[in-house]
């Protein structure tokens, strides 16, 4: 990285990642956001997953579309094309969580299904690994925090999203189905470690919804063997705590666009909290020096 574009990385820039979906990824990104915007931070969510679950969760206005329910919006499918139809900063969009008298509002990178279609175009690239990272240069001194939703898989747009990381945070529940594949998540990690971001470093390793105090034998073991697994494939990683649970409200709170520390169930304040907690840890973490 050249000298001009580290003195331009101001914010944390946090990748959320796991190639297997339905772990919680969107919704741990959309609560960090709204948790960080309570403690004050300037937040930007950078949706790299073409479903857009987290664009569509969040995003204030809906996307622009035609009459044949195609987005002709400004997403960051423009941003990172070999030729890019625009810069980051004109993609951005505000979200539901609005400024207010006491906080900032979290703003929003847009995606949408066009950008599946860029990932193919990313591949005979030269340098493709660092779009996103030279893209997020362009606005990284206007936020204290950058968190990237990064998408189920592990092709170029997880790894630009890695690349343009300062610290990676794994989302993964605490099951063997979920954590059958995480040795390719890790191994991807060390790839761009090794080739393009040597200073890519670990938050740690979230696990969501926890199935909190369950009396099932069986599944305690179960919880216990995968957390293992976990801790045996990621030892430079910290199991994070506390962890998520399993609770409905989380991720409902996230579709029906509802601030969490807002919905009124029991312990669901708490859980707010802990999200709080987490956001702490990423902006406790030493910074690595920047490396040419």
């Amino acid at each position: 990285m050249n000298a001009s574009l580290s003195k331009q990385r101001v914010a944390r820039i946090v990748a959320l990642a796991n190639q297997k979906g339905g772990v919680g990824k969107s919704t741990t990104t959309a609560h960090l956001a709204r948790a960080a915007q309570r403690k004050g931070y300037r937040v930007l969510i950078v949706d790299a997953d073409p479903q857009g679950n987290v664009t569509s969760a969040l995003i204030a206005t809906p996307l622009e579309r035609d009459e044949n329910k195609e987005v002709v919006q400004l997403t960051i499918a423009d941003v990172l094309m070999p030729r890019p139809a625009a810069t980051m900063r004109e993609v951005i969009v505000p979200t539901i969580y609005a400024a207010t008298d006491k906080y900032p509002g979290v703003d929003l990178v847009p995606s949408a299904t066009q950008l599946s279609i860029v990932e193919e175009m990313l591949v005979p690239q030269h340098d493709r690994e660092l779009i996103l990272r030279k893209r997020l240069a362009q606005v990284a001194g206007d936020y204290d925090l950058i968190l990237i939703d990064c998408p189920p898989s592990l092709g170029q747009l997880t790894v630009n999203a890695l690349t343009a990381a300062e610290f990676v945070m794994v989302i993964s529940q605490a099951e063997v189905w979920s954590t059958d594949g995480i040795d390719a998540i890790r191994k991807t990690i060390r790839h761009v470690q090794g080739r393009v971001n040597p200073t890519l470093d670990y938050v740690g390793v979230l696990i969501s919804m926890w199935d909190q105090g369950t009396e099932e034998v069986g599944q305690s073991l179960r919880n216990k063997a995968a957390l293992a697994d976990i801790a045996k494939n990621f030892p430079e990683a910290p199991i994070l705590r506390p962890f998520i649970p399993r609770r409905v409200k989380i991720g409902q709170a996230v579709e029906e666009g509802t601030p969490l520390d807002q919905v009124p169930a029991l312990g669901i304040q708490v859980i707010a909290a802990d999200y709080g907690t987490h956001v702490q840890t990423i902006m406790d973490k030493p910074r690595k020096e920047l490396t040419p």
